[in-house]
């Protein structure tokens, strides 16, 4: 069983339980398209598209979240144990995710396990936001977006 505890500031958190995906399952190209977190699309984004048939909604669920296991699982360690460190609170990917006003800037954190090191830096603007790198959760990954409104859709 999973299991997140927090530093009483919230700058770090460990994680444990997590079992490992077996390593033939990362070296399967196949694999790395899928999406075992999600695998249909949640309500949230259902309800952008809803005249749309739902083959088509997993299809377009696939094309916005493509390689997601990869990103998961293959380069990312979110089926491993470790301790995150970095800006409280230390589990929020980017200032634009807190109510607003939230503060603008940039927040990072870094992921230890054992001696690997796994960076994240993420930056709020009015008009931009874009984060690189492996999330607290162990996604590793990219997003550039240009900010139109104070509420973004998805």
């Amino acid at each position: 069983m999973e299991t997140w505890t927090h530093s009483p500031d919230d700058t770090s958190a460990t994680v444990t339980g997590r079992v490992p995906i077996p390593w033939w399952w990362k070296f399967n190209v196949i694999w790395w398209f899928g999406n075992d977190n999600e695998p249909w699309p949640p309500d949230w984004y259902r309800q952008f598209i809803p005249n749309r048939p739902y083959w088509l909604q997993v299809v377009s669920w696939y094309i916005r979240n493509p390689l997601e296991n990869f990103s998961n699982w293959v380069i990312g360690v979110a089926d491993r144990n470790y301790t995150v460190y970095g800006q409280a609170p230390v589990m929020l990917t980017a200032w634009n995710d807190l109510p607003e006003p939230y503060p603008l800037g940039f927040k990072y954190s870094v992921i230890h396990l054992g001696w690997l090191r796994l960076p994240f830096v993420s930056y709020v603007g009015k008009r931009v936001m874009w984060y690189a790198g492996w999330q607290a959760g162990g996604f590793a990954g990219t997003k550039f977006n240009i900010l139109h409104s104070k509420k973004q859709l998805f």
